[in-house]
């Protein structure tokens, strides 16, 4: 008797098993897959650099790779120390739906810099909309009215225009109430001024080397500037690597992530 009373209960021990198993399951297929690992990986397109040894790190070579990682500015100091603050920028921004979808579902208050060639610009630039984030279109050249007009029908609402020109921007967007983001930084802000025409200059780069070390080192350099300089701009790939040290250097610092503007209605 109590041999057969042991065998049935294994077997209702196995069948119960079976249904917490099978329903586990279904509850994992019913969940949207992870998009993207934030984990080490090597950027996509990077040359190779030597000190990556048995480690993820590797140099960046991008349209922002031969402009200077950190702008000096000539500015008075301020007296007291400032609470570090940091606005972030990501771009370019567009070839990756994935990519991108991590920095806006970070909840971070970031701005993108969209290329709009970029196979997933449309889609990108719709969740930044809908997200109530900072939108930049990236351009070469200063725009014609014409092609503001195709910018906005493509993309509906933006904030302003992003480009390393600063050549006939000022005059370009005078009127429209969209911002310029000199992306290279060194661009002369009177000029905007004169024309009514907002101005924001990025002041570093922090992701020029892919592993997370590196990025996080910079974004303390950033920070301790900010100290004394104010709120300070930071530009950032859309890279796994990049969100991890941003996120790894928000849990061990007490830096505040600001908004680059407010975004229009």
């Amino acid at each position: 008797m109590r041999k057969t009373t042991a065998v049935s209960l294994t077997v209702i021990a196995l069948a119960l098993a079976a249904i917490v198993g099978g329903f586990a399951s279904g509850q994992a297929g019913a969940r949207p897959p992870q998009t993207v690992a934030l984990q080490p990986l090597p950027s996509p397109g990077a040359t190779s650099h030597p000190r990556a040894a048995g480690y993820s790190d590797s140099t960046v070579d991008d349209l922002f790779s031969d402009d200077d990682v950190v702008v000096q500015r000539a500015q008075k100091a301020h007296d007291a120390w400032l609470p570090p603050r940091l606005s972030v920028v990501v771009g370019l921004a567009g070839e990756s739906l994935a990519l991108d979808g991590e920095f806006l579902r970070s909840g971070l208050p970031v701005a993108f810099d969209l290329d709009p060639h970029a196979s997933d610009a449309a889609r990108v630039a719709q969740y930044v909309t809908e997200e109530r984030l900072v939108l930049l279109i990236h351009v070469n050249q200063a725009p014609s009215p014409r092609t503001l007009r195709v910018l906005q029908k493509r993309f509906g609402r933006f904030d302003g225009i992003a480009s390393q020109e600063t050549r006939g921007m000022a005059h370009a967007l005078q009127g429209t109430k969209l911002l310029f983001f000199d992306e290279r930084g060194d661009g002369d802000p009177a000029a905007f001024a004169d024309d009514g025409v907002r101005f924001i200059a990025r002041d570093a780069r922090v992701d020029d080397h892919s592993s997370p070390g590196y990025i996080r080192f910079m974004l303390e350099r950033a920070a301790m500037r900010s100290q004394r300089e104010g709120r300070l701009v930071i530009l950032m790939r859309p890279l796994p690597n990049s969100l991890a040290a941003l996120s790894q250097f928000l849990g061990t610092r007490s830096a505040e992530i600001v908004a680059l503007t407010q975004p229009r209605s």
